[in-house]
């Protein structure tokens, strides 16, 4: 997101236009400036263009009278009725059809409506947030959305920027905000191998994908016992991000110098891991559940990296049984 002051921006009643790819939080950012905004204690409410049928969008939108079109049986108020002196979020401002389009400008100008089948003119309080994913520019030079719509939405813009696009710093950051949120705990750690995952990854899920990772490594947190260890590791990850991590290290889209010392990285800890779970079993004579005691992991994890690293127990067990 640009570098600007959402305390001051939260205060506008002027629309605000959220711009940026999908699954970068414009939905989040929305209700942060209504949470920062005087008018918190009013409502907030988010209506998707695109998962609505374009023919009840307007009806949606405006509300209507009984009997105004097949279906409507009842009168309804529209979500700017209903919002009051509160926020609407109205997301994917894109896919509204140019007719629709042509009524919305008029509530942002007059400050007006009238819903479906109704001749009484309704007053619009509230405050409107737009976000979207694609180019409007683009499609006001296309034809396909209104320029003076443009121009009356975009004045006051904020861009947020792909996951990837974080600092290190920034993304961990959002990673352990969230694990802690359902944690109700920040006593947790990320090896490096971890911390090297976060830097590279590509995040092509934005930061709906980083908060499913942060849901994934809290859950596997919750799983061990008061007494295990609370570091995170790369093998933590959930099964189809790591495929992706290791994937892209292995692409073309990584330098020949990067690829190889991710490979000499990835080896290095390979190695070392395997010789130390050698010698752990050696010192608590192959039993598994004192051994992982003893390192302060899970039995189940310990399995699983025996498992991984091809290490005979059994062989090691009849070393102190013979």
């Amino acid at each position: 997101m640009e570098n600007v002051n959402l305390e001051h921006w939260a205060q506008l009643h002027e629309p605000i236009l959220i711009t940026g790819p999908t699954g970068t939080g414009k939905s989040c950012l929305a209700k942060r400036l209504f949470s920062q905004s005087t008018i918190y204690k009013e409502k907030f409410l988010t209506l998707n263009i695109a998962t609505i049928k374009n023919e009840l969008i307007e009806s949606e939108l405006f509300g209507h009278l009984k009997g105004s079109f097949t279906g409507a049986i009842l009168d309804k108020d529209g979500y700017l009725k209903a919002v009051g002196r509160g926020t609407l979020f109205i997301d994917e401002i894109g896919e509204l059809e140019l007719a629709q389009q042509k009524k919305l400008l008029s509530v942002l100008e007059e400050k007006s409506f009238w819903p479906v089948g109704d001749t009484r003119e309704c007053r619009f309080n509230g405050r409107l947030i737009f976000a979207t994913h694609r180019d409007l520019k683009k499609m006001v030079r296309e034809g396909s959305f209104r320029e003076d719509l443009y121009y009356r939405i975009s004045t006051f813009e904020l861009t947020q920027k792909p996951f990837m696009s974080y600092s290190l710093v920034e993304k961990r950051n959002f990673i352990e905000i969230e694990m802690s949120k359902i944690l109700g705990s920040t006593e947790f750690f990320f090896d490096k191998s971890l911390v090297h995952f976060i830097q590279d990854f590509k995040f092509s899920g934005n930061f709906r994908q980083a908060k499913n990772i942060a849901k994934y490594l809290a859950f596997e947190l919750q799983q061990r016992k008061k007494s295990d260890s609370k570091i995170l590791e790369l093998s933590n990850l959930p099964s189809a991000a790591k495929v992706e991590f290791y994937d892209a290290q292995k692409s073309n889209s990584y330098h020949p110098s990067v690829q190889n010392e991710l490979a000499q990285y990835s080896e290095a800890m390979d190695f070392y891991e395997k010789s130390f779970i050698l010698g752990k079993l050696n010192e608590n004579s192959g039993l598994v559940i004192d051994t992982a005691k003893k390192i302060g992991i899970s039995k189940s994890s310990l399995l699983q990296k025996i498992k991984k690293h091809q290490i005979n127990n059994l062989k090691i067990k009849a070393q102190f049984t013979s």
